[in-house]
């Protein structure tokens, strides 16, 4: 906002990435039982360095990177009790893995960096290269061009079963 008031001519976007498929979760400090893992979705981490370059050349206030993440913000405005408790219940158990717990080595840099120097994680999973959710927000005339495109698709497919019917 002082940026704004002041009339500079530098703008600020906040980036709000879905689950990143980094090795966060194996350098995390972790008190759970359970090692952690990302809950799915998972996205490609050059998908935010997509959304950064995006940002530095037009000025938005805020991208996400994956759906997941927009639906999670929007019912936390709207039904923020609600968002808590299916977080509880859902996103928790979705946190931990038995399966492949990761690199045990790459555990704990809170005190110390962890020098692997990898920018994604071990943890096998299916990881989205895409994020159609972040190319409309980049192409907003497009998206919306393609969406009327596929409206007036299934109204006249509906309007002519209609009229067949009759």
């Amino acid at each position: 906002m002082d940026i704004d008031r002041e009339g500079l001519p530098i703008s600020v976007t906040l980036i709000k990435p879905g689950a990143m498929h980094t090795p966060f979760p194996e350098h995390a400090r972790n008190h759970m039982k359970l090692p952690p893992r990302l809950p799915q979705v998972v996205y490609d981490p050059d998908l935010v360095a997509d959304a950064v370059i995006f940002a530095s050349e037009h000025p938005k206030r805020q991208l996400y990177v994956g759906g997941q993440g927009f639906v999670l913000s929007v019912l936390g405005r709207l039904f923020p009790s609600t968002t808590d408790r299916l977080m509880e219940l859902f996103y928790v158990r979705g946190q931990q893995t038995t399966d492949h717990p990761g690199d045990p080595r790459a555990r704990d840099n809170l005190f110390e960096p962890k020098k692997d120097c990898r920018i994604e994680g071990t943890q096998p999973m299916y990881v989205r290269r895409r994020s159609r959710f972040l190319q409309t927000q980049n192409h907003p005339i497009a998206a919306a061009a393609i969406l009327v495109g596929a409206a007036t698709v299934l109204a006249s497919t509906a309007w002519g079963l209609r009229r067949r019917a009759s």
